[in-house]
């Protein structure tokens, strides 16, 4: 997946809410889930209930936002009929599941990054919420911050001229230690799952869908990519390099040409 609007149906949220109110569940309790911060500036927006797969996480979650409702289970959460949309920040290996019990239980979804660790997994969570006409979105925020939106508007009106290349990184140095999840090939760790797709973004913004990639990584010995690069190749001769890691200083550039 390369971020942004997968299913754009957020008009079937307006025929079960108001503009005055959508109400939101968050699914997991970790760090990324406090973009319910975020939720309590932003107009209409109820923080209705939480879930963690303990009672006792998701009562704590609930005091520090405020939050009415919480469960100890995700199947509770999907199955409260008051909830309009989930935010589902579980650890990556478990979004396509999650995303599925909420489109099975009639929610509108909005899936922290990435949506899926497949392809395949991407297109089944699609085609669920296609088949019940239901909003689906992948939480990538870059897309909405107005230097991406003046990006694609420049690039688009040809203000640029032709682009015939992109460059695009993002790495740090990060010990296992630091966050062992993003270490393990059972949680979908990895260089690329984690920063790269941020990249991947800004490359398919402004170039859409390659006709070839060429990539090599450095695995470690557990199977996940602690560095990946990849080259990009374009229909009209464009090219694309992606790079990312987790081996050496904070490295965040992006070149169009």
């Amino acid at each position: 997946p390369t971020g942004g609007l997968l299913v754009p149906a957020w008009g079937a949220i307006s025929r079960h809410t108001t503009m005055a109110s959508t109400r939101w569940g968050i699914m997991g309790t970790g760090a990324i889930a406090n973009f319910a911060q975020a939720l309590k500036t932003t107009p209409g927006a109820v923080l209705h209930a939480a879930a963690s797969r303990s009672q006792a996480s998701a009562d704590a979650f609930a005091k520090k936002h405020g939050i009415a409702r919480s469960f100890g289970s995700y199947e509770e959460l999907a199955a409260d009929g008051e909830v309009d949309i989930v935010y589902v920040a579980t650890p990556h290996a478990f979004h396509r599941d999650n995303v599925l019990l909420c489109l099975g239980a009639g929610r509108h979804v909005l899936c922290e990054k990435p949506l899926a660790v497949s392809a395949a997994q991407v297109a089944e969570c699609v085609a669920a919420a296609r088949e019940r006409n239901l909003f689906l979105m992948e939480g990538m925020w870059t897309r909405f911050f107005p230097v991406a939106r003046a990006i694609r508007k420049a690039v688009a009106e040809g203000a640029i001229g032709k682009v015939v290349s992109v460059s695009a990184s993002l790495g740090f140095k990060l010990e296992p230690s630091f966050n062992p999840r993003l270490y393990e090939p059972a949680l979908a760790g990895g260089a690329l799952f984690d920063v790269g797709i941020y990249p991947a973004l800004w490359i398919s913004m402004i170039l859409g869908t390659p006709s070839k990639v060429t990539a090599h990584a450095h695995l470690l010995p557990s199977g996940v990519d602690q560095q990946t690069f990849a080259t990009l190749e374009y229909e009209g001769g464009a090219m694309a390099h992606l790079e990312c890691g987790f081996t050496g200083p904070p490295a965040r550039r992006r070149e169009v040409l």
